[in-house]
């Protein structure tokens, strides 16, 4: 029997509307491991995708008056294992807002790449 790991991460941008000036910013695209998130709650078995996004969203949404994820975040499943000598890996990319729980944490017509500065 083969052992599989298996990672998620959320990898997106959380935006809104500043509080001072009030105008829409964002603190740019970031990862957050779901794993290392899990581990915060007393319980991780019981918690959700909507439990780890909101504190996402609680941690590093302060600067904005209505925090949320820009409709590009994803939440990559990463899953690998060995066959035989050869590591083998398959990841999934799902938006953030597919997940039925997340839906009304996302700002629909904001993407990340928005706020990209150009050089």
């Amino acid at each position: 029997m083969r052992k599989i790991q298996t990672s998620v991460t959320i990898r997106g941008a959380i935006c809104g509307r500043m509080w001072m000036p009030a105008s829409m910013g964002s603190i740019g695209y970031k990862a957050f491991d779901v794993e290392d998130r899990l581990a915060r709650f007393s319980n991780a078995t019981d918690a959700t995708m909507r439990d780890v996004a909101l504190s996402i969203l609680m941690e590093n949404g302060g600067d904005f008056q209505d925090a949320a994820f820009s409709c590009d975040t994803v939440v990559e499943i990463r899953r690998m294992w060995q066959e035989g000598v050869k590591n083998v890996s398959h990841s999934r990319d799902v938006l953030l807002e597919k997940w039925p729980d997340c839906a009304d944490l996302i700002h629909a017509e904001v993407y990340g790449s928005d706020f990209c500065g150009e050089d």
